[in-house]
C-alpha cells in the first residue's frame, strides 16, 4: 500500500505546474517560509498562498481520483 501511496503521489505531483511542485515541497516539505520563496521566485507573497492553496486541493483531487483517502494515507 505504501508503494500504491508513492506511485500516486508521484503521478499527482507531476500533473501540478512547476511553480505549483517548487512552492508546494519546498513550503511543505521542506519548510521554507513563503516570504524567502516570495523573494527567491520574485513573487508576491499572497500569490504564493494562492499556489499553494491551488496545488494543495489539485494534489488533494488527484489523489482521490486515485482511490487515495487523504484520512488514512
Amino acid at each position: 500500500e505504501a508503494i500504491d501511496l508513492r506511485v500516486s503521489l508521484e503521478s499527482c505531483l507531476a500533473k501540478l505546474s512547476n511553480l505549483e511542485r517548487i512552492v508546494l515541497l519546498r513550503s511543505l516539505v521542506n519548510g521554507e517560509n513563503l516570504r524567502e520563496l516570495a523573494s527567491d521566485l520574485g513573487r508576491s507573497v499572497s500569490s504564493l498562498y494562492v499556489t499553494v492553496f491551488r496545488a494543495r486541493r489539485k494534489l488533494a483531487r488527484c489523489l482521490q481520483e486515485s482511490g487515495i483517502d487523504h484520512a488514512n494515507a
